[in-house]
């Protein structure tokens, strides 16, 4: 109810992404400053996913900033970066 009410009153400002620092990402559904998180996982001691994106305190809209990931074999290690 509270993020429709909010939805109505924002509805006439300009869809655009502002930046408000060097850093900052602005999510293009709320106009809130989103919060940048780090996560790790690890399946069978082989293969390490790291996930860097900009999640939304408001609404938890998600945007993907890069992927990297790394397979461990018996003698090489390969690393994997997406963006």
């Amino acid at each position: 109810m509270v993020y429709q009410i909010y939805q109505s009153l924002i509805a006439f400002l300009p869809q655009k992404i502002i930046n408000t620092c060097m850093n900052a990402v602005i999510c293009p559904k709320c106009r809130i400053r989103m919060d940048f998180i780090a996560e790790s996982e690890s399946t069978d001691g082989t293969k390490k996913v790291i996930r860097y994106y900009y999640r939304c305190p408001a609404c938890g809209s998600r945007i993907l900033d890069s992927n990297i990931e790394t397979i461990k074999d018996t003698t090489t290690i390969l690393i994997k970066i997406t963006h």
